[in-house]
């Protein structure tokens, strides 16, 4: 598609691995809204973004598919980071961005030995509207789905902890930024 206006534009310029789908070259992340977001949060504040749950086929196509025969497949945030055009003067532009495609099950997997008892992790992301829960179950990590799925239970033993507080630092511009 070919694109008008001022800009800024983000194309999908290197990927690693090489991408499948030959359309991701030169897409333009800047029509994702949660890029979008993600993106001008980043550049406005000078620092690396986590952003909240996106279907990153969408914006790399097969490149981003974990696992396409998952019925299911884990939830996925968008680390981006402002690269400068030049890190020497004080007023510093941005001359693009390092975008990852982080899967949540990578957080959660090798954290117990083997034939340690399960647990259940609910991750919120507060404001931004999301909330999912895993099981880990000694090395294993499986996604169980939408929503706080533990049992209530035992509510008692619920711990709450940050996630990556230093990259999520609180967000009043409506979910550029959210707070795991």
């Amino acid at each position: 598609v070919d694109e008008s206006g001022d800009g800024p534009f983000v194309p999908v310029w290197q990927m690693a691995g090489a991408p499948s789908e030959p359309s991701v070259v030169n897409f333009n992340l800047m029509t994702d809204i949660v890029f979008h977001q993600s993106f001008s949060f980043s550049r406005d504040n000078e620092t690396p973004v986590l952003s909240r749950i996106v279907d990153a086929s969408k914006l790399y196509g097969s490149a981003a598919v974990v696992d396409p025969e998952d019925d299911m497949p884990d939830p996925q945030s968008l680390m981006v980071t402002p690269v400068y055009s030049d890190y020497s003067t004080d007023s510093r532009e941005v001359g693009g961005c390092v975008v990852a495609v982080l899967p949540w099950d990578v957080y959660f997997k090798d954290l117990f030995q083997t034939g340690t008892p399960g647990i259940y992790v609910v991750v919120s992301d507060g404001d931004c509207g999301n909330e999912f829960t895993y099981e880990i179950i000694g090395v294993e990590a499986n996604y169980l789905g939408e929503g706080d799925l533990h049992d209530s239970q035992y509510d008692e033993y619920v711990r709450l902890a940050d996630f990556a507080a230093t990259i999520t630092p609180d967000s009043p511009n409506g979910g550029a930024q959210c707070n795991y």
